[in-house]
């Protein structure tokens, strides 16, 4: 375990209803599921990390005096009963019922991890990444014999792409594609393969051929992955769409997405026949973002709504940004129509995966206009190609998790997650890199910031010109933060998030002096090696194609003096 803290047990007592946790047992049903025995050791290891408790876990047909009854057991009593039956999206409730159980309740495959590391969290534990999480010390921590806290999100689908473990996904209370259930079989981009015509193109949504290979085809995925719930029917990710007649006409009326939802709902009305719990998935992507004029989707049909085109400094109901203003124009049109929405939305720059990206202040309000427009399911992509990036990767992951779980929180509890979540990772110089923060993202807040924006865009001035004085004080809050780090892996922390301002350092100096510097380069390129950065844009390496080498064309264009 790292970075927990100095003590060896930094929380003196734990109580629960007033009894020391020490005196309790845990208890799971003698068939208890995967999970729910999962969710158990995850109890017994942080309550002995943090108090020293070496709590014994029992099966319901023992007997303790004092009990913490995790999932369904044979304890279940009429109260525990209702609110499992009350629960919805891997929802969650604790309660103590005097004089003796805490009862940890969750629903769907992974509710009952969730409820756990929220009991874990209430009690202190913070979880900011694989590599760093901490108790809060305090001499006594009270769990009332009143405790009651029930939830259950928003939103059936909660995924990022930030390369997270397994287990990181369950701290951040993440559920896409970690079990059947909350996956999207197929994922994006399916209807050639469906269709039997390749990702080249799309194929013609009016020909009969087509929709009985596709049918044919969807069957079959559900029938070789039992207990899916969403099936992908997305278009190919281009704009070479059918032109013959019958498609032509057909999009004059209902404009292109018209076209796609008509062949969606007809293969829906065949699936829900057959299978009344599964949906079927389609874009509402570039060209078919348009929500048709008459044409509505069937209620086992959900849009997935794709903001490519956005502008991530200002939020979507933004009426002066019009990049946004269209597109909240379309979300509003198709929340009319649609009773279900999935959302794909971006949260870094895939033209430098680490370049700053100030999107900040836009993170919880734009999650907010999701949900209140339908949205059931969120997936923001990331840096899905590594693990480290370079600039916020771990603070994005653990905010976009917070989010997705309760995307109605207030911008105080927002804030607050921010500031803890800065101060364990960085240390006691983390008000630094929170007014690093604020600055870019105030001062982005006039400019586009889409996701292929120009990695100067976030530091120019009124003029469009990189500001050299702003990037200096901005890495300045960096080295300053660096410096007062207690330790080396928080000194580690700063420096591998700071490579952020490095590289736009060295972009500032090859822009002023019109000129490139290789060994500068080559000392960048090596350390983001070092930390783990393999991808400095989508796709790119930094050599190209190969990460043994660094060859001078690759490390010219890591940071040039001009930009395209």
């Amino acid at each position: 375990m790292k970075n927990i803290s100095s003590d060896i047990f930094p929380v003196k007592s734990i109580l629960i209803g007033g009894e020391n946790i020490s005196s309790f047992k845990i208890v799971i049903s003698s068939s208890a599921s995967e999970e729910e025995a999962h969710a158990s050791q995850i109890l017994s290891k942080y309550i002995k990390l943090a108090s020293g408790a070496d709590l014994d876990i029992l099966t319901d047909s023992e007997h303790a005096d004092y009990e913490i009854v995790i999932g369904n057991t044979l304890r279940e009593n009429e109260r525990a009963a209702i609110r499992r039956g009350n629960l919805k999206n891997d929802g969650i409730s604790i309660f103590f019922e005097k004089p003796c159980k805490l009862f940890i309740i969750g629903c769907g495959k992974y509710g009952i991890i969730h409820a756990v590391y929220h009991l874990l969290e209430t009690i202190g534990w913070r979880f900011y990444d694989e590599e760093n999480e901490r108790i809060l010390p305090c001499d006594e921590i009270s769990i009332p014999d009143d405790f009651d806290y029930n939830y259950s999100p928003p939103l059936m689908y909660r995924k990022t792409d930030w390369q997270l473990s397994v287990d990181q996904q369950h701290k951040l209370r993440l559920n896409g594609e970690l079990s059947i259930e909350n996956s999207i079989v197929g994922f994006a981009h399916t209807i050639g393969r469906l269709s039997e015509t390749g990702d080249r193109g799309q194929p013609c949504l009016s020909d009969e051929k087509i929709y009985q290979t596709v049918l044919k085809n969807v069957r079959k995925t559900i029938e070789d992955h039992p207990g899916c719930r969403v099936i992908s029917v997305t278009q190919n990710d281009n704009f070479d769409y059918c032109r013959c007649p019958k498609c032509t006409e057909l999009a004059e009326r209902e404009n292109q997405s018209g076209v796609f939802i008509s062949f969606v709902n007809r293969l829906a009305a065949e699936i829900e026949k057959e299978h009344p719990e599964v949906y079927l998935l389609t874009f509402a992507y570039q060209y078919t973002r348009k929500a048709p004029t008459t044409i509505r989707p069937a209620k086992n049909v959900i849009i997935w709504l794709c903001s490519i085109e956005c502008c991530f400094s200002h939020s979507l109901d933004n009426p002066d940004c019009s990049e946004n203003a269209a597109f909240a124009k379309d979300i509003r049109e198709w929340a009319q129509i649609a009773d279900n929405l999935y959302i794909w939305d971006y949260v870094t720059n895939y033209r430098h995966y680490i370049t700053p990206f100030p999107n900040f202040k836009t993170l919880l309000p734009n999650a907010r206009f999701f949900t209140e427009h339908n949205a059931i399911g969120i997936y923001e992509e990331g840096d899905y190609q590594q693990k480290e990036n370079g600039e916020f990767r771990s603070l994005r992951a653990y905010l976009i998790g917070k989010i997705l779980w309760d995307p109605y929180m207030s911008e105080e509890e927002y804030y607050s997650l921010m500031d803890d979540f800065l101060e364990g990772y960085y240390g006691s110089g983390w008000k630094y890199v929170r007014e690093y923060i604020d600055r870019t993202c105030e001062r982005a807040s006039d400019k586009f910031l889409g996701i292929y924006v120009s990695p100067q865009t976030p530091f120019s001035d009124a003029n469009g010109n990189i500001d050299i004085d702003f990037c200096t004080e901005m890495y300045s809050l960096w080295q300053k933060a660096y410096d007062v780090a207690e330790n080396d892996k928080l000194k580690y922390n700063c420096r591998r998030s700071m490579v952020q301002m490095k590289f736009i350092m060295l972009i500032a100096r090859s822009i002023k002096n019109g000129c490139v510097y290789p060994e500068e380069n080559r000392a960048l390129a090596l350390e983001m090696k070092d930390i783990g950065i393999i991808y400095h844009r989508e796709s790119w390496t930094m050599a190209r194609g190969t990460t043994e080498s660094l060859d001078e064309k690759a490390l010219t264009e890591l940071a040039p003096h001009q930009w395209e």
